[in-house]
């Protein structure tokens, strides 16, 4: 339990930022986009091509940033007597590791855990910056839309733009299929949704047709509910941190002191719990992909 507590105090210290420069910093409006909003002027130039710069994808690279500058110091003087940092960082790595193994088992925890573990850190810290959005919903470009002057932020939580939350779920989606195909085989994988073999088992006489059909529709049902996992990923993550902001926005707007101190602290555990769900169900997936390799190779 006292390995928590920095990890605690580190959360305390956010809420109590965010509350103080509350009471400094004015409240911009809240913005009702599904996208992040381009930063005026800002373009990443790759030649062939310019692609606009937005504030969620200033906001992903600054989160990439930080994770980096942290595997830095924690791994740079790494000791048997770990300091406060390391200490966090091996309590966070090593829950996760074990959460994993106890999912996938030892064969495939080298593959599975650092994508899991780099998923869950990754949208930790994008959702924390929406805990902060009274503070850097004030800090931005001023820009003239239809006739009137708006503040575009220069950060907006990552997790609040729908073109993240969309490709972390295409990521975790496909590697959930190649792993099941590494783990069973193309044909035997893809057999569960398509029922190739009840197709031949029918023609062939060894299987009546009803049952064939039957068979085939269930695939199909499993192939349907594979492709929505894509838009059950993407709208969670999305719906839950951006209706965050908006709820952070309008109550710190009518109130500077007390009621918005609950709510970032609501916020701030909403922001662990849809990182950690995240991560979960794209181990459980995983787990469930090559499961039928697992309990062949162990009736054998």
């Amino acid at each position: 339990m006292s390995k928590l507590y920095p990890l605690l105090r580190i959360i305390v210290i956010v809420v109590i930022i965010a509350l103080v420069s509350r009471l400094i910093l004015p409240v911009g409006t809240p913005t009702l986009s599904v996208r992040g909003e381009q930063i005026p002027g800002w373009f990443l130039n790759l030649g062939f091509t310019s692609i606009p710069i937005t504030n969620s994808l200033l906001a992903t690279w600054f989160t990439m940033l930080v994770l980096v500058i942290l595997a830095f110091l924690t791994t740079r003087n790494v000791s048997l007597v770990p300091g406060k940092l390391q200490n966090i960082m091996e309590l966070a790595v090593e829950a996760i590791y074990n959460l994993v193994l106890d999912g996938v088992g030892p064969k495939w925890v080298g593959r599975i855990f650092p994508l899991v573990a780099t998923m869950f850190m990754l949208i930790l810290l994008s959702n924390f910056i929406s805990v902060a959005v009274p503070v850097i919903s004030a800090v931005g470009f001023k820009e003239v839309h239809e006739g009137k002057e708006i503040l575009i932020p220069i950060f907006r939580s990552p997790s609040a733009d729908l073109n993240f939350t969309v490709a972390l779920a295409l990521i975790s989606v496909i590697l959930t299929q190649v792993y099941g195909v590494m783990a069973n085989g193309f044909f035997s994988y893809f057999n569960r949704f398509f029922q190739v073999g009840a197709i031949i088992q029918a023609i062939q006489g060894k299987k009546h047709p009803a049952m064939a059909g039957l068979d085939i529709f269930v695939g199909l049902i499993e192939f349907v509910s594979e492709v929505a996992k894509i838009i059950s990923f993407s709208f969670r993550l999305f719906g839950n941190i951006f209706a965050g902001e908006v709820l952070l926005l309008i109550v710190a707007s009518f109130v500077s002191l007390g009621l918005p101190l609950i709510f970032l602290g609501f916020e701030t555990f909403i922001a662990f719990i849809q990182a950690f769900v995240f991560a979960v169900l794209t181990m459980s997936f995983m787990s469930l992909a090559i499961a039928g390799h697992e309990e062949e190779a162990e009736g054998h």
